[in-house]
């Protein structure tokens, strides 16, 4: 009974793994038939430690790519991964936001939710700290750089998750996600070029 038992989680295990392989395996496929984005992201993983960085130029100048990425209290309208996202408290040169949303890679689901002490310098840099969430530590700076055509935008976080996660779903949902986060901004900061 018990050798059964044995077997059918196992079994279990190797659906669920499969299912999961498959997943990536159909997000690959389509991903190879698409243009490449204009976000390049990178993610490595040091220990307990994620760093992810993405880059992206956008066709503005650094005032207005910085304007869109601190509209914290409309960002869920344009950032396809919030469900909310509002300013706490507000002081000099500083915010506190509390966001919340899903990322997502193929099937797999996983809210999370985020208060972040976000330091701005304009126009040059923007330094975030999570003070209450779902990781156990995640610290971000983007910076905005003038290049000829428009702003370039730089954006490293470090994160350390509370529950483990196989490489094999971690990275490419970091990567997935990163990605889609930085499109949608450039997707907003154009459409307001436009306006």
């Amino acid at each position: 009974m018990r050798q059964r038992r044995a077997r059918t989680r196992c079994a279990a295990l190797a659906a669920a793994a499969l299912a999961t392989l498959t997943a990536l395996a159909g997000l690959c496929a389509s991903a190879a038939d698409e243009p490449p984005s204009p976000v390049t992201v990178g993610v490595e993983h040091k220990g307990d430690v994620y760093i992810v960085v993405a880059s992206f130029i956008a066709p503005v100048v650094p005032a207005d790519a910085w304007a869109v990425l601190t509209d914290f209290d409309n960002m869920a309208s344009f950032m396809p991964t919030l469900t909310s996202s509002r300013v706490l408290q507000r002081a000099e040169g500083r915010v506190l936001v509390q966001q919340r949303g899903r990322m997502e890679l193929g099937t797999f689901k996983m809210p999370f939710e985020s208060d972040r002490m976000i330091e701005m310098s304009p126009p040059d840099v923007i330094h975030s700290r999570q003070v209450r969430g779902n990781m156990q530590r995640v610290d971000s700076t983007t910076a905005f750089v003038a290049v000829p055509g428009g702003t370039r935008i730089d954006y490293r976080v470090e994160m350390v998750p509370k529950l483990w996660m196989p490489e094999s779903v971690a990275q490419p949902l970091l990567h997935t996600e990163i990605e889609r986060q930085f499109t949608a901004i450039l997707r907003e900061i154009i459409r307001r070029k436009g306006n």
